[in-house]
């Protein structure tokens, strides 16, 4: 067989051997034989299916040419903004991370404000920005003097995960696919991985682990052996830590891959448990949580779960609908109609005797599961990044409905397979390039608003407070700011939420001299009516309060504006 299996057998004669697509070097050991060879390689460049599969070559080559320049457009694009290329992208959540980070990697303090410890984040992710600050962000105030090592850093781990996703994407939908169409698929995920990595959140970490489980699962190589259970809990672990919430996918797939095939009798318990043994590291997280923090889960997701009842909220649900018209999210809408789609074919197609029909299953039920319980959970509305199960779902999903029938062809002709992959492509270097040419950090309210809070903060000390859209100017300001939705805070402070106390003496308790609201309410008397978690459902507690003197700094932006009230003033 020729290199890279391209040649048919037809090539393979004795005594001649072909070493690429090209060259003939002929071995022969008698007369004859020579002829023999040169004549079956000008036949199989003559057959259609060579030409075929040297196309399928050049247009898998292309796809990772188009994905590499797009993600290069999409991150290092952001450079050309200079100091302000951190307002490109990133979520003002994102700054939670990075303030925290920052204590962490310089005072060796897990805490926002910069005096209570808080663990209102995911830890693998914390991880890889403390390394990344502690390596590139020392040497001035991170985000403003001393930007460009951080952003560089971080814009270079986050194409390395669209990198990563693309990668991890193709290898799981090629186990069932054919070439072209696993190609297509790719470009399509990728696109909107782009989006979902360049919010600066943990899921383009937990992505790339999740489709990186989901490939160790499903090659053929896969075998139930011991190491290999250990091995499956284990990349489990590290999507776990990467999104605890993934802990709702790890479930099922134990209860409907792990249990049904490790094997039988004692077989399967030794599975089982060697699979259980392997997600070591959540309990260890586990137990410097209790150990630390003194809670097993985040704060940040205990401070979202204050609510009286459990029932599915409205507002969550609105959120997550009114996701598939956004601009943002274009391929959510067809991803939810695709996995409705693959379940009902699993169901009552073929494919629900397949194998790996636990593990797809798996997937295309995490979205629908993991909705369900955070709208249930949680009255506060969803965020673009909470759609990360969707984007797994669309990768199982299309591996289902394209797979290749019992006779071994796509649901596809070759020709429609190439024409699927152009448009995918087109759409990719569409999506990215109107990405990058429309960046602008004006586009960032939170930010610019944060850079001018922090002018104020600059000449004015003292302890801040802040609820929504405290992550930036925490991270800007270079002042404590006390968040006052409980989400980077501690167990002590959400009693405050959750007995409704007055906002005012809260702040005064926390000696907080400068308080930013984001939604103060002017009454009849002139009074300021405020409330902190101003984003929390009805359902759930708040701290609220009445603020009768004028602010000293008022910043408007767009339907945002944040007045500064000075708490130590006189009246």
């Amino acid at each position: 067989m020729g290199v890279g299996g391209v040649y048919p057998p037809l090539i393979q004669q004795e005594g001649c051997r072909c070493f690429d697509r090209t060259v003939l070097a002929v071995l022969s050991n008698g007369p004859g034989r020579c002829v023999v060879c040169a004549i079956a390689l000008e036949g199989a460049l003559e057959k259609p299916g060579f030409k075929e599969e040297a196309a399928t070559d050049r247009l898998r080559f292309a796809a990772w040419i188009t994905i590499a320049i797009c993600g290069i457009a999409v991150f290092y694009g952001n450079l050309r903004f200079g100091r302000n290329v951190l307002a490109i992208g990133l979520e003002d959540d994102f700054f939670y991370y990075a303030q925290a980070a920052n204590n962490l990697a310089l005072h060796g303090l897990s805490s926002f404000d910069g005096v209570h410890l808080t663990n209102g984040y995911h830890p693998l992710w914390m991880l890889v920005i403390t390394g990344l600050l502690k390596l590139f962000g020392a040497g001035g105030t991170p985000g403003i003097t001393s930007v460009t090592p951080f952003a560089v850093a971080l814009e270079t781990v986050q194409l390395v995960l669209v990198l990563a996703i693309a990668f991890f994407v193709y290898r799981v939908v090629r186990v069932f696919c054919g070439t072209l169409v696993s190609v297509g698929i790719q470009l399509l995920v990728t696109s909107w991985a782009l989006v979902l990595v360049r919010t600066g959140m943990e899921v383009g970490l937990a992505l790339a682990f999740a489709l990186a489980l989901l490939w160790f699962r499903l090659r053929k190589e896969f075998a139930w052996t011991l190491r290999s259970c250990f091995l499956y809990g284990l990349l489990a672990s590290a999507m776990v830590l990467s999104r605890l919430d993934t802990m709702l996918l790890v479930a099922m797939l134990f209860v409907l891959d792990v249990v049904p095939n490790a094997g039988r009798g004692k077989a399967r318990l030794a599975g089982c448990l060697l699979f259980c043994i392997g997600m070591w590291p959540v309990a260890v997280y586990w137990g410097i949580n209790q150990a630390v923090f003194h809670t097993l889960m985040p704060i940040s997701g205990t401070a979202k779960q204050l609510r009286a009842h459990h029932l599915p909220s409205l507002v969550a649900l609105r959120a997550f609908v009114g996701y598939i018209a956004a601009k943002n999210s274009p391929l959510l809408g067809p991803a939810i109609a695709l996995t409705l789609l693959a379940l009902a074919w699993i169901v009552f197609g073929k494919m629900r005797r397949h194998p790996a029909g636990g593990v797809l299953v798996a997937v295309l039920l995490f979205p629908v599961l993991h909705l369900l319980v955070i709208s249930s959970l949680s009255d506060w509305p969803l965020w673009q990044w909470y759609l990360y199960p969707w984007l797994l779902a669309s990768v199982a999903a299309s591996a289902v409905m394209f797979a290749k029938q019992e006779e071994g062809s796509s649901l596809t002709t070759w020709a429609d397979s190439r024409i699927f992959v152009l448009l995918c492509g087109a759409f990719l270097v569409a999506d990215a390039m109107s990405v990058a040419l429309l960046s602008n950090p004006r586009n960032n309210l939170p930010y610019v608003a944060a850079l001018e809070i922090r002018g104020f903060a600059q000449e004015h000390p003292g302890i801040y407070a802040m609820g929504d859209r405290a992550g930036t100017v925490g991270y800007l300001s270079g002042r404590p700011v006390v968040q006052l939705e409980g989400l980077m805070m501690d167990r002590d402070f959400l009693e405050n939420i959750r007995q409704r106390r007055d906002l005012l003496e809260v702040l005064r308790s926390y000696e907080v001299r400068y308080y930013i609201s984001t939604r103060a309410v002017q009454d009849a008397e002139g009074c300021w009516k405020v409330k902190e978690p101003w984003q929390a459902g009805e359902d759930s507690p708040a701290m609220s309060g009445r603020i009768c003197r004028q602010p000293v700094a008022v910043f408007s932006h767009g339907r945002f504006v944040n007045d500064i009230f000075d708490l130590q003033a006189a009246p």
